[in-house]
């Protein structure tokens, strides 16, 4: 039997771009033959931090799903989940959340995205003035306890995840020390390429980033407008294209960029080119949250005995 891997996703900027693709993806679907893989993608954290967002939460949910499966992500083979369609998490979460200490989830917090709003972002997002409970707990703890909850050995992605190991470690050792039920701390699994360069060089987010779904035009015009051709040696390495990245350094500019743009071209055709409707991803969701359902389930049941609850 296939040893359980978690890979977790914030799905809220929708259509992932190159650096979703490099530094995380490309590495899950080259080992998703190895374990039994769920990616997890946490539309209940993007509801709790953009309020302001939600309407287009589940549109840019499926857009994440598509692009998943473009990527050549098995749907028979491995899973997608959405964290909002787990009820049995927000179970784990309160009896997790037993021996976790609030002021550690508030010191987290703090330091967090949300955390670091000043009061005036907080209302153009819709947020509370001050944190409510579900800020400062959830986004702390909901990815560790879906993890923990799915009985994962491994926990995969890229540098911005890695906090949660150590919240993870927290977790296994209080619960264990207390109750019967022993979870065990799940090793981690680093990307290739933990950090992506952007086309202005700096670290890939949305807006220097190029979407995996980009049309030709779009492709070829960003290419072009990329001052440092170094970035386009990394981008290389990471594809696995060593030939090329050497091949760089005896290019000139124009002939580099116009290498570059027709490798992504060809490369991204897949993402361009998907005739996925939304009722065929919402089958895969379907279908993929059964099995995880039944994990958290059986989880659940052993932590309700620790508690003294009945299992009915």
């Amino acid at each position: 039997m296939k040893k359980i891997l978690v890979s977790p996703h914030n799905p809220i900027t929708g259509p992932r771009h190159l650096g979703h693709y490099l530094g995380s993806m490309k590495d899950l679907i080259d080992i998703q033959n190895d374990y039994e893989c769920y990616v997890i993608l946490d539309d209940m954290l993007a509801s709790l931090m953009y309020p302001k967002e939600r309407s287009k939460i589940i549109n840019r949910t499926l857009f994440v799903v598509q692009d998943f499966i473009n990527a050549g992500l098995d749907p028979k083979k491995s899973k997608i989940v959405l964290t909002s369609q787990l009820p049995q998490l927000y179970e784990l979460i309160f009896l997790i959340g037993s021996v976790v200490d609030f002021d550690y989830c508030k010191t987290l917090h703090s330091s967090s995205f949300c955390g670091l709003l000043k009061h005036y972002q907080r209302r153009d997002l819709n947020l509370k003035f001050h944190p409510s409970t579900s800020e400062v707990v959830y986004p702390q703890i909901g990815i560790p306890c879906v993890t923990l909850g799915l009985q994962a050995e491994y926990f995969q992605g890229g540098e911005e995840i890695t906090g949660y190991i150590s919240t993870m470690e927290e977790i296994v050792d209080g619960y264990s020390s207390l109750n019967k039920t022993q979870f065990t701390k799940p090793k981690y699994v680093s990307s290739a390429m933990p950090f992506v360069k952007g086309l202005d060089g700096a670290y890939m987010i949305q807006g220097n980033g190029l979407l995996l779904s980009a049309d030709e035009k779009e492709i070829r015009q960003k290419v072009s407008e990329t001052k440092d051709l170094s970035i386009f040696g990394q981008w290389y390495s990471a594809f696995g294209e060593k030939n090329n990245s050497e091949k760089l350094l005896s290019l000139s500019e124009k002939a580099a960029k116009t290498e570059m743009a027709n490798f992504l071209v060809d490369y991204l055709k897949p993402f361009r080119e998907s005739k996925l409707t939304n009722g065929d991803l919402l089958d895969i969701i379907e279908s993929s949250t059964k099995s995880a359902k039944n994990l958290l389930s059986e989880t659940c049941e052993s932590m309700r005995e620790d508690f003294g609850l009945l299992n009915l």
